[in-house]
């Protein structure tokens, strides 16, 4: 475990490091502060997945407590999301109600069960697109 001093160090070359390699994103990374300081949290909205980033932090990762990842997704590319999956369901013969991205950031789509299982909600479905995408 480095000092705080270092770990500052590390948050600027990893924050660095991912304007580099993604030039189009906006990262937020930031030390953890109090008894977390050697954590390093990481947030982005839209842009690229999740494992890519993950990727290019794996090597900072031996220098500090661990780093924690958050994508956050904009209206318009949950909207998409929605549009997209919808469009796949109605294929293969589901009906949709009329899902916003209000009820996607609500959760009220968990209770809106599609799939011919009858197992996964819709929020799930568009979750695992939203994860999957690059908007």
């Amino acid at each position: 475990m480095s000092t705080k001093t270092e770990q500052t160090q590390l948050t600027k070359n990893l924050k660095s490091r991912l304007k580099q390699v993604f030039p189009k994103v906006k990262f937020s990374v930031k030390r953890g502060r109090g008894t977390s300081w050697g954590w390093i949290h990481v947030c982005w909205t839209d842009g690229v997945k999740e494992r890519l980033v993950r990727n290019e932090c794996a090597s900072f990762l031996s220098d500090c407590s661990g780093i924690i990842l958050f994508r956050h997704y904009s209206e318009a590319a949950i909207q998409q999301a929605i549009i997209d999956t919808k469009q796949v369901r109605k294929v293969e013969g589901e009906e949709c109600i009329a899902e916003t991205a209000e009820m996607f950031n609500n959760g009220d789509l968990h209770g809106v069960i599609v799939g011919r299982d009858g197992c996964i909600s819709a929020q799930m479905v568009i979750n695992r697109y939203l994860y999957n995408s690059e908007f």
